[in-house]
């Protein structure tokens, strides 16, 4: 599917070979098809509004699981479980692209796919890097302008591994170290637009604390959806 103007774009590769090569080379888009990223990611919701809100549940049932079970050793396990989450929605939102239903069965693809899990175990320990390097900021310099800079400094650094790095592991095969390079990469040739996804993320993820987590159930899958679709126009793969 092409969408010209809204960098919505889906190439189906004839060949490995093909394949590989797009992978590599990351295109330049503008600053204004991030908004449309996130209008045709809600359109990708509205597909299957219930079916992304049980996906949704159960993955919160997991991580709350986790942590009531395992406490402290139970939110860094669902922090390590991120990716495989990230990847098996973006998996549920290429099957809404290609006109396919979706089933609960997609969002845990990157779970029940040997090949998938452990690279995206792999990327689980960026976050978790990030956690523990925050907390140490946090005690060395406190709550104030030092530590909050270096805290803010290591979440974009490691937002910005994430964005591209997660569905190179999972679409096309690409290992973890190379994928998070070629996120780095796809980010720098799309500041502007890389700005704005961030910008909307945050904004969904305060949108969900001040409704009390139910917010959640929109915020999660829509902005899945919505980093999906970034990808298939910078990458040009789905």
């Amino acid at each position: 599917m092409l969408r010209e103007g809204r960098g919505v774009r889906v190439v189906f590769p004839v060949g490995k070979t093909a394949y590989r090569e797009a992978i590599v080379d990351t295109k330049t888009v503008a600053m204004s098809e991030a908004w449309w990223w996130f209008v045709d990611g809600w359109r990708l919701y509205k597909l299957a509004p219930w079916r992304w809100v049980i996906a949704t549940l159960l993955w919160t049932i997991i991580v709350v699981g986790l942590v009531l079970l395992f406490s402290f050793a139970g939110a860094f396990l669902s922090i390590l479980l991120f990716p495989i989450a990230y990847a098996g929605f973006l998996q549920g939102a290429s099957e809404l692209q290609r006109g396919r239903p979706l089933t609960i069965r997609h969002v845990f693809r990157g779970l029940t796919t040997p090949s998938k899990m452990l690279p995206l175990l792999f990327l689980g320990l960026l976050p978790i890097g990030f956690a523990l390097a925050s907390l140490t900021s946090v005690l060395l310099l406190g709550t104030f302008m030092p530590g909050l800079l270096v805290v803010t400094t290591l979440g974009i650094l490691t937002s910005i591994a994430f964005l591209y790095a997660c569905p190179l592991v999972m679409f096309a095969g690409v290992g973890p170290i190379r994928a998070i390079k070629s996120s780095y990469d796809a980010c720098a040739k799309n500041i502007g637009a890389s700005f704005i996804v961030i910008l909307a993320l945050l904004f969904m993820a305060t949108a969900t604390v001040i409704t009390f987590g139910l917010g959640l159930f929109l915020a999660m899958p829509v902005g899945f959806c919505a980093l999906y679709l970034s990808y298939t126009s910078i990458y040009g793969q789905s």
